[in-house]
């Protein structure tokens, strides 16, 4: 796993806690500061671990403050996501799937901007997002292998939902006049009130069912293709 944290103030606030079932390496090698474009230092911290030697899944869980950061968790094996981001401005990828089914991913932001890429390669069963006040984007695309849940809870924010064409998807959705909620019903049918489903629903494995609930925020749903 790489992670970069880019300080752009005087001091950077992150807490990362690693659980691991079965011990193996692990040896974390922060490296000097760099320049950046605009003269912001950048810190980066190397978490280096022999996955191949890591027999059992890992729980991880951070809690990031002030400071614009990156995650990388491609291919790990991880049973277990938990992020706190305060004031942030953070990045998350999961280019490659992760080995291991992943029982909870929980990620709760603050005034943050968040955004996710490759979540159908995270492997969960379910997901729940709590969103303040910021911009998010959560990015389905990868390698979706079964039916996943997912609950959203946005506050002020405004989130930006981004689904493969090939997926079988249910939206159930809560929200006031004060909200935004926006779906191209060209893919999608109301079914029942507030409730909207693909014409893959159903007839895939690779499903995402979601529970939506908007308070003064928008949530828009698009398509990442595959």
């Amino acid at each position: 796993m790489h992670i970069t944290l880019l300080n752009n103030t005087r001091a950077i606030s992150i807490t990362i806690r690693i659980v691991v079932r079965l011990p193996f390496e692990v040896e974390f090698k922060p490296s000097l500061p760099r320049s950046r474009a605009a003269g912001h230092p950048a810190f980066t911290i190397y978490p280096v671990w022999q996955a191949d030697r890591a027999t059992r899944p890992i729980t991880f869980e951070t809690d990031v403050g002030a400071c614009e950061a990156e995650f990388d968790f491609s291919g790990l094996k991880i049973d277990r996501l938990d992020m706190d981001l305060g004031a942030s401005s953070v990045d998350v990828d999961f280019r490659k799937a992760n080995p291991v089914r992943m029982h909870k991913m929980s990620i709760d932001v603050g005034a943050s901007q968040l955004t996710i890429i490759g979540l159908g390669n995270a492997n969960f069963d379910r997901l729940s997002f709590d969103g303040g006040v910021g911009d998010f984007t959560l990015d389905f695309s990868g390698e979706l292998k079964r039916p996943g849940h997912v609950d959203i809870d946005v506050g002020l924010g405004s989130l930006t939902i981004r689904l493969p064409e090939d997926a079988g998807v249910e939206i159930n959705s809560e929200s006031s006049f004060l909200s935004s909620f926006s779906i191209d019903k060209r893919e999608f049918d109301e079914v029942e009130d507030d409730v909207y489903q693909n014409d893959n629903f159903g007839q895939t494995d690779k499903e995402l069912i979601f529970n939506v609930d908007i308070g003064l925020g928008s949530i828009d749903i698009e398509s990442c293709g595959r």
